[in-house]
């Protein structure tokens, strides 16, 4: 297991008193997260969207990532640290991303810069150090956040990937929809809701994708979906993936070989600082595109469209 060795923090040695401590399991996408809290943290309130992911133990789901949580102060940067990116268009010039050996460290300043959230991460992100900062605890998205940062990186090695998507169930098939932000990967997903019977929204922002040993790619809902309240503890097998483009017409073109790598890599979630990690998705996008249709939606955002890309999916007329 991968360990953060520096003077800034052993993971080992980071977190909570044990007998002041409550130990949580969560399961997303069939993998574990195992996270050691302090008793009075209230949990249910500060991550109520993971209400749906708790579970009694790993059970059958694989631990990929032990997180700890504690409101002490953050050890101390070591020196020479590399400073990787302080550019965040989420929290508005207050993140940055540094290494340091063995590892990384995410900051992230409070809105009133009065304070600051530290997270230390071994270097493939499978034990992680929260220090929070108590007066955005529980009145901001700051710790979700997170998790969701690190998780994203720690299934990278185990042929999973966290996409950027609106996601779309039908009969135990899911289609995900790709595309920059604004592009309308919401409301798309929302005129399948309105126009097409027996669909339900899987996830609308941050769904895991899963190259399964039987060959299928599953896609899961996450306690990750954006502005949508949508956390759906469910895998559903991913039949499509569409990009996403505003056009004045509706039109859909298939993709193959290299042009649906390049329209499902944009929407892929991995550090491009760790070349481990960024190569293992690659990987995992390799096999997807030879499983999954790849297509790009040129459209309107109207009902028209919806039925174009389902008639296109299905090779079938929806009326």
């Amino acid at each position: 297991m991968d360990k953060i060795g520096t003077k800034a923090t052993n993971i080992d040695q980071v977190g909570n008193d044990i007998t002041s401590s409550q130990t949580i399991y969560f399961a997303v996408a069939d993998m574990g997260i195992k996270m050691t809290v302090p008793h009075h943290i209230d949990t249910d309130t500060c991550l109520s969207n993971f209400k749906t992911f708790i579970v009694e133990g790993m059970g059958r789901a694989e631990l990929v990532m032990s997180v700890s949580l504690t409101e002490e102060q953050a050890p101390e940067m070591e020196e020479g640290a590399k400073l990787l990116t302080d550019e965040s268009l989420t929290w508005d010039g207050r993140f940055a991303l540094w290494e340091i050996n063995g590892g990384y460290v995410a900051v992230l300043a409070t809105k009133e810069k009065t304070g600051r959230w530290h997270m230390y991460a071994s270097r493939c992100f499978s034990e992680v150090a929260i220090y929070v900062a108590p007066s955005e605890l529980y009145n901001t998205s700051v710790l979700s956040w997170l998790l969701m940062m690190a998780y994203g990186q720690a299934i990278l090695r185990r042929n999973s990937l966290m996409l950027h998507a609106s996601v779309i169930e039908r009969n135990g098939e899911a289609y995900a929809f790709l595309g920059k932000s604004g592009t309308g990967k919401s409301t798309h997903s929302q005129l399948w809701l309105t126009h097409i019977e027996g669909t339900s929204l899987l996830n609308d922002d941050n769904p895991i994708l899963s190259v399964e040993d039987n060959g299928e790619v599953g896609i899961y809902g996450t306690p990750w979906s954006g502005k949508t309240h949508c956390y759906v503890n469910k895998r559903a097998k991913l039949s499509a993936i569409v990009r996403l483009k505003q056009a004045p017409h509706n039109n859909m073109t298939w993709k193959e070989g290299v042009a649906s790598l390049i329209a499902v890599m944009p929407s892929c979630t991995a550090m491009r600082w760790n070349r481990e990690l960024f190569d293992s998705m690659v990987g995992t996008v390799e096999k997807v595109i030879g499983k999954v249709k790849i297509g790009e939606l040129e459209c309107l955002p109207n009902k028209a469209a919806a039925l174009c890309c389902y008639n296109e999916i299905m090779q079938t007329e929806y009326i």
